[in-house]
Parts: structure tokens; C-alpha cells; sequence
């Protein structure tokens, strides 16, 4: 038990730091068209894989914030 409570605080740190590295670049490249191409098609085939309509609204909604319509 003691090793596997080592082995998950050694994942943990590796997760955060992880996070830490990938975060930024994900901030830079999040404006582009492509990345938010890619986050709806990720929503919208995670919601096909649903029975419910929330997750349907909450990608329209999402659609709508990243390419408003003016």
C-alpha cells in the first residue's frame, strides 16, 4: 500500500508538471481557428455519444462564443 501511495503522489507531480509545461502553449495557440475547429469537433463527438440534449446546447453555446456572429 505504501508503494502505491508513492506511486500516485510521483503521478501527481508529473500530471502538475505537465500541466505546467502544456498550459502555455495551449494559450498561445488557442485563438486559432484550428485549435477551436478541433475543441468543437471534440464537444460535438463526445455529445453524439450521449443520450442527452444538454451536452447538444452546451456545444452550440460554445459555437456561438467562439465564432460570434456580428
Amino acid at each position: 500500500m505504501h508503494k502505491l501511495a508513492k506511486l500516485s503522489t510521483v503521478g501527481k507531480i508529473y500530471n502538475k508538471n505537465m500541466i505546467r509545461i502544456i498550459k502555455p502553449i495551449l494559450k498561445f495557440f488557442v485563438k486559432s481557428n484550428a485549435v477551436k475547429s478541433l475543441v468543437i469537433g471534440l464537444l460535438e463527438d463526445y455529445a453524439a455519444s450521449t443520450e442527452t440534449d444538454i451536452d447538444n446546447e452546451l456545444v452550440k453555446l460554445v459555437k456561438e462564443k467562439l465564432w460570434p456572429v456580428t
